[in-house]
């Protein structure tokens, strides 16, 4: 089966781990705070994605090849990305003057030709603003490398220049720390979710039809932005549409509605459903309609993981690329019944692309895990530290007759702690 595998020598306090993430399929990462995987996760995600971006051309006519470049660039700089024209950063043309500034600022030494040169200046300017934006004090020194099916997709060393600021000598002096950066064609699409109280929030309302205004973001998130942004008025646009349309949607729907409790309404039963874009909850004769604008933080928490499905899947088909999604946390503010439910609801996207899920939750493990033992491609690395305080990634073997990944469960070693 193929799978995507992470060779990582330095990133940041990470050192030495080699990861094999399987496509499709979930992987795990489990472990304690700063253990590095959400570092790891969305290092993956912002490299898969920046640097497809110039190869995935059908992604990019569905979007507008002049939108899809200025989308992937607008927050990376301020050279005015405004009217570059695709044709000639396609045609790598010398009169561009946004290929001359890239064709002048990677240093020779790096051996690039032009097409290289462009791509690697996208990933160096999405990967340092992801970073740059989750952790602002840092200086990020590499050495890494991600391959696919036999097949380098980037690697990359030395210490990650800043985004290019408006002082071209403060950008020269920066970028001159890259000592390697190697950068090929791939078929991914690839996102990380690290605020699921705003993802899903944010691309219902766009899709709602309020303007794009994302500027804080990733580059790949502002990816599937775009995405919402063009069913805007059309079919998708419609939410019954999206309901009839979405079968995960319902899942979701579902989910939430076996975990609202009214004292003697048992036999009455409650049914969730959408409606106007908002939740419309019914019991008996007596209905409730809660609005988008209400949601709580485990509503929204919920609909990241439903939205990202959506979106990301027609991206996919849009440029005919495997997805990727890196969850960082989704648990946050979710019902326990609801946590152990989210693989029901991304089971499409797993079994198409790739669900990487950073959790300390033993419950979405123990959901990971029936996955698992059903058949679907699923994997566990535990986030650990070793004696010299060093971090150390570990593969958990799944045990076929327990049904079990082989890791220390924290919740029986807690003292009191419930069965």
């Amino acid at each position: 089966m193929p799978s995507i595998k992470l060779a990582v020598r330095k990133l940041g306090f990470l050192r030495d781990c080699e990861l094999d993430i399987p496509v499709p399929g979930y992987t795990i990462f489990y472990g304690s705070n700063i253990s590095g995987k959400t570092l790891l996760g969305l290092t993956m995600s912002e490299l898969l994605s920046s640097s497809s971006i110039l190869t995935a051309e059908r992604l990019a006519r569905s979007l507008g090849y002049k939108d899809a470049i200025e989308m992937a660039l607008s927050s990376l700089g301020e050279i005015g990305y405004d009217v570059l024209d695709i044709q000639h950063i396609y045609s790598e043309s010398p009169e561009n003057e946004f290929y001359d500034i890239v064709n002048r600022t990677l240093p020779t030494r790096l051996g690039l030709n032009g097409r290289e040169k462009l791509r690697s200046y996208i990933v160096l300017q999405a990967l340092s603003s992801a970073l740059l934006t989750s952790y602002p004090e840092c200086s990020f020194d590499m050495d890494l490398s991600i391959s696919y099916d036999g097949g380098e997709v980037v690697r990359l060393k030395g210490i990650l220049p800043l985004p290019h600021p408006r002082e071209q000598d403060e950008w020269l002096r920066s970028v001159n720390r890259v000592e390697e950066i190697r950068v090929s064609s791939n078929k991914f699409i690839s996102v990380a979710v690290l605020d699921p109280y705003n993802f899903g929030y944010r691309a219902m309302r766009i899709m709602k039809g309020e303007p794009l205004l994302a500027t804080d973001v990733p580059f790949s998130t502002k990816i599937l932005y775009k995405i919402a942004e063009r069913f805007q008025n059309r079919v998708l646009g419609d939410i019954e549409a999206i309901k009839s349309y979405y079968e995960p949607l319902n899942r979701a729907l579902d989910l939430i509605s076996k975990t609202i409790s009214i004292p003697g309404g048992a036999d009455r039963g409650v049914k969730v459903s959408f409606k106007e874009w908002g939740l419309l909850i019914r019991s008996g004769d007596f209905e409730k309609f809660i609005e988008l604008n209400y949601f709580s933080k485990g509503l929204r928490s919920l609909f990241s993981s439903v939205m990202v499905q959506f979106l990301i899947l027609a991206a996919s088909k849009m440029g005919n690329l495997i997805p990727v999604v890196f969850l960082d946390e989704p648990e946050v503010s979710l019902d326990t019944y609801v946590l152990s439910g989210l693989p029901s609801i991304l089971k499409d996207l797993a079994s198409s692309g790739s669900v990487v899920i950073s959790t300390h939750r033993e419950h979405l493990i123990s959901a990971i895990e029936d996955c698992a033992s059903s058949g679907i491609s699923s994997k566990l690395y535990e986030f650990l530290w070793d004696e010299k305080l060093d971090n150390v990634v570990r593969e958990a073997p799944f045990d076929e007759e327990t049904g079990r990944f082989d890791i220390e469960r924290i919740l029986e070693l807690l003292p009191g702690a419930p069965e």
